[in-house]
């Protein structure tokens, strides 16, 4: 759900900040995030994401996701709310996996859990 009022200036500069601290061009984090070359370029001179940008540009800056549709002018979802998971309940090999996978970037990660996934249904 939408919230009311987009401000394109504040996330403008969520994103320029996300970019200095990363040390990024605009072009650069669109493509290693795995969005058109363009997208973030477009975003930060005030275009307003789709959720799932959100979504993908939050993973790929390891920031909360429900902070990114925030400031991109979204309701939170429940559904991506981290303090929900509790790591200390995961098995030490998912922890351990877990941070490995996350060495990775984003697209990279992805294709690595589609392989994963497709190997678990072909074994089962």
């Amino acid at each position: 759900m939408d919230r009311t009022g987009y401000e394109p200036e504040r996330f403008s500069k969520y994103l320029k900040t996300l970019l200095q601290k990363h040390g990024l061009s605009m072009r650069k984090a669109s493509l290693e995030a795995g969005l058109n070359h363009s997208s973030v370029g477009g975003f930060v001179r005030g275009r307003r994401p789709h959720r799932d940008s959100c979504l993908i540009l939050a993973e790929y800056f390891h920031v909360d996701p429900n902070e990114m549709l925030e400031a991109a002018g979204y309701e939170p979802m429940p559904i991506v709310d981290r303090s929900l998971i509790d790591p200390q309940e995961f098995a030490p090999e998912v922890k351990e996996f877990a941070a490995e996978l996350m060495r990775f970037a984003p697209q990279r990660r992805r294709d690595i859990i589609t392989a994963l996934r497709t190997l678990l249904k072909t074994s089962s």
